[in-house]
């Protein structure tokens, strides 16, 4: 273990906060009385000028992309800063992590430090796997311009941590260990949360005592926590450019730890690894090794945070920019949006009853209602928020909104849950956000019209109708025909009891239509609203003319994969006001009573609602799986007409049994041959007319 020696600059007396711990013989906490900051001219004299250094235009696909190495080691830049509010900044405040910097002593990486440190201007920073102690460490740390900072010493070339900040008041030292500082962070006196500022070692089993010693009850951690560094971990597949090598046994350690403390994955925006090596297809890997996370409390402090993987410059490793309360735009004016926790006010079905009008039209009525909830909220319910005291009804009111906004599937009566389905809300709320996308060139596009106009152009060319292929391509063979019964079972007139069952069969608060109303509300206001829906929903079903307005849809865009930088990776579901759902919801179980006898053998193990195709079909429409496997069947008539005309040769499981060609199952499917290339190429053929005409 080496013991540092004192800094140039003597550090300034102990003054309560904190100097006073005893600190362990690797760890140095060090005091300016007069920050060293050097102006343009010492820098450009010692390092060189930096007119060839531009963050602001490191955002170029180069940038994010290996470059060819010029040594045998890439310097490697770590930081990680905390920006507090001040004049300029409206307070806005951000942390920014760059991870394991291997050489802190040579000029390209501190002039690239440096260079961010000018562009971000933050509060706090660290530095990861400097690979510099002693004397030379100290030289360093006096050039960044920071007044203060606190170092766990390298052993040698490895480990190692640096953490800087600008204000005194801001910061105290609670804790250090080899791979991990812990400190304390005070905003306005009042504002507290802890920071842990972590280097997880390449060696696992040294990595499990850093999960031992990083818990938050031994560390007395009761309030907000942030962890951020590098764990030398992943959690998933998807973190890693070669899937087969990831192992859930070499970091099982780190996601246990992220389950047992309770902690929230803050996502990113940027590119998807933090650190890579190798310049070519053969030697190129990568992975996110770099993170932060956090606890409840933490996460409902800042709402807003947003977590960048910003260019590796002068580094194999990507910084973490970390902003804690960003610039927020305005959503300007939003739509109506039914609120659960009404329905716990003892006024809220008369509001309904006085506002509701079994006369008028459905869409008059839902408007009208609308506007005189708003204002019933403002004026007699009022900010949820805002009216917390002691009365467990207020509670209650605030669970359950945030249990609604969450969409999570449970909630414990009885419990109060508030905390845990507010953070639900935000996680989501910032995995399922599109900061970028690229458009088919690979271009960055950041401008919010152009990433629209790309999202737009993709989707309409995606469902626009192809040239028509000649019918002559698709097999003769037919669905089964109905019997008598079953066509009076399916054509038979629709009744109340039907629309009502369709209803409350419905999730309560699954996500609403344009109108804004939950499923919820119509099932607790049925008494009030329910004859007048029951007779438009029959109307629409009787002649099959859907009012103008039903129909109107929102579509969301949920990611495939986190942080999503195509359009590809994008899924449209469509967001349907409730009475279209019934209309829907009321077709479709009707032909679910005939479609054992539409579907073959092969088709068995199909769940309905799992899966539905990417074209023709909208996601989010109680109707569409139906529709999905009559589709799918097409394919299986397909088959069977390759099978008996002698051109695709199935499976012969016994002599006196059935040949095998196919099964279909939720969202995959086992296609069976003989094992020669002319089969594969019916098998190919088939496939391909299939797709065609069903748009994929």
């Amino acid at each position: 273990m080496i013991v540092k020696r004192k800094p140039r600059r003597p550090p300034r007396k102990p003054d309560g906060r904190g100097d006073q711990m005893t600190l362990p013989p690797y760890t140095k906490r060090v005091r300016t009385s007069e920050t060293k900051v050097y102006n343009n001219q010492l820098y450009n004299s010692r390092f060189g000028p930096l007119e060839d250094l531009d963050v602001e235009q490191l955002d170029s696909p180069q940038a994010q992309t290996p470059r060819e190495a010029t040594k045998n080691v890439i310097p490697r830049l770590s930081e990680a800063i905390v920006n507090q509010p001040n004049k300029n900044q409206q307070g806005a405040k951000a942390i920014t992590g760059e991870e394991n910097c291997q050489g802190a002593a040579s000029r390209s990486f501190r002039r690239t430090f440096l260079q961010y440190i000018r562009v971000y201007k933050p509060d706090v920073a660290r530095l990861l796997e400097p690979k510099v102690s002693g004397d030379h460490a100290d030289k360093i740390c006096f050039e960044f311009g920071f007044n203060e900072w606190v170092t766990v010493e390298a052993f040698g070339f490895s480990g190692g941590i640096w953490v800087f900040w600008r204000d005194s008041s801001l910061v105290e030292v609670l804790h250090t260990h080899p791979q991990f500082i812990l400190l304390k962070i005070t905003e306005n006196t009042q504002k507290q949360w802890f920071l842990s500022v972590v280097y997880g070692s390449p060696n696992r089993s040294l990595r499990r005592d850093l999960y031992l010693k990083l818990n938050q009850e031994d560390l007395n951690i009761c309030v907000a926590l942030l962890s951020t560094g590098d764990y030398n971990s992943v959690l998933c597949r998807d973190e890693v450019t070669n899937s087969n090598s990831f192992s859930f046994n070499r970091n099982a350690g780190f996601s246990n730890w992220i389950f047992g403390e309770g902690l929230i994955d803050l996502g990113f925006k940027g590119p998807r690894y933090t650190w890579c090596r190798g310049t070519k297809p053969g030697t190129f890997r990568a992975a996110r090794l770099d993170r932060a996370v956090c606890n409840v409390d933490w996460k409902i402090m800042f709402l807003e945070t947003k977590v960048t993987h910003l260019p590796m410059v002068n580094s194999d490793h990507s910084p973490l920019l970390i902003t804690t309360n960003p610039n927020i735009v305005s959503e300007g004016n939003k739509n109506f949006k039914f609120s659960a926790a009404w329905l716990t006010h003892p006024d809220f079905l008369k509001v309904v009853e006085e506002n509701w009008r079994r006369e008028q039209d459905v869409e008059v009525n839902r408007r009208n209602l609308a506007q005189k909830l708003d204002e019933w909220n403002k004026n007699c319910f009022g900010n949820i928020f805002h009216r917390k005291r002691e009365y467990d009804e207020i509670l209650a009111q605030e669970e359950l909104l945030w249990f609604q906004r969450s969409l999570e599937e449970w909630i414990t009566s009885g419990d109060l849950n508030t905390r845990f389905y507010h953070a639900s809300t935000e996680a989501k709320k910032g995995a399922h956000k599109i900061s970028s996308l690229k458009d088919d060139s690979g271009n960055l596009l950041t401008d919010d019209q152009e990433a629209l106009d790309h999202i737009v152009n993709f989707f309409m060319n995606l469902f626009t109708e192809d040239t028509i292929i000649s019918p002559q391509e698709l097999t003769s063979r037919k669905f089964p025909e109905l019997n008598e019964a079953q066509w009076r079972l399916l054509n038979r007139p629709f009744s109340s009891e039907e629309i009502r069952q369709a209803l409350f069969d419905m999730a309560p608060l699954k996500a609403p239509g344009p109108d804004g109303f939950h499923v919820i509300f119509y099932q607790k206001a049925w008494a009030t609203v329910g004859r007048s829906i029951t007779k438009a929903v029959l109307k629409a079903l009787d002649t099959g003319e859907i009012p103008e307005g039903w129909n109107n849809t929102i579509i969301s865009l949920i990611p495939k994969v986190q942080s999503p930088e195509s359009v590809k990776q994008l899924r449209p579901i469509g967001l349907c006001n409730i009475t279209y759902k019934l209309v829907s919801k009321t077709l479709a179980t009707r032909m679910r009573s005939i479609m054992q006898s539409l579907i073959g053998q092969q088709q068995a193990s199909f769940i309905p609602g799992r899966q539905t195709p990417t074209r023709g079909i909208r996601q989010g429409d109680p109707i569409s799986p139906l529709v999905f496997v009559l589709c799918v069947e097409r394919l299986s008539h397909m088959i069977e007409e390759a099978r008996r005309i002698g051109k695709w040769n199935g499976i012969m499981i016994t002599n006196e049994g059935p040949c095998l060609t196919h099964l279909l199952f939720t969202d995959d499917m086992i296609l069976m041959g003989e094992a020669t290339v002319q089969q594969a190429e019916i098998i190919k053929q088939t496939l391909e007319v299939f797709c065609k005409y069903s748009g994929n």
